[in-house]
């Protein structure tokens, strides 16, 4: 896939390329150009509040059982900071995951409420875009 990208050499900025091997991602940022935008307007003029928001939001699924490490991802709680890397380093997953679930208390014991699977692509497709690494 990088080849393909080097050979097309498409004109989107560098943040849409990297986002290439992840069609899921683009799918449901395509899916919803509103919330994209503000994502994107928020992480530009409000990234400190913004990551500040993503770690309480994963402290939260952490307490609630939601996010763990698996045979997917690696969780490291430093207490203050929650960092999830690839359990296998050759990929990136993408999770996939309802917030109406993972961020409130379980309904049920046992319940998982994140899921990986097909959402994986290989590190080393971005690794020659500089990415990925």
């Amino acid at each position: 896939m990088a080849q393909a990208i080097q050979n097309d050499q498409p004109g989107f900025d560098p943040s849409v390329i990297a986002l290439l091997p992840f069609p899921s991602v683009l799918q449901m940022m395509a899916s919803d150009l509103n919330w994209t935008a503000n994502l994107g307007a928020a992480f530009a003029t409000q990234g400190a509040q913004l990551q500040d928001s993503v770690q309480r939001m994963r402290q939260q699924a952490y307490n609630y059982g939601y996010l763990k490490s698996n045979d997917q991802i690696v969780v490291n709680n430093s207490g203050n900071y929650i960092d999830i890397e690839p359990y296998n380093p050759d990929y990136v997953v993408v999770p996939y995951y309802d917030p109406a679930v993972v961020f409130y208390r379980p309904w049920r014991p046992g319940y998982v409420g994140i899921s990986f699977g097909y959402r994986s692509s290989d590190r080393r497709v971005l690794q020659p875009l500089g990415l990925g690494t």
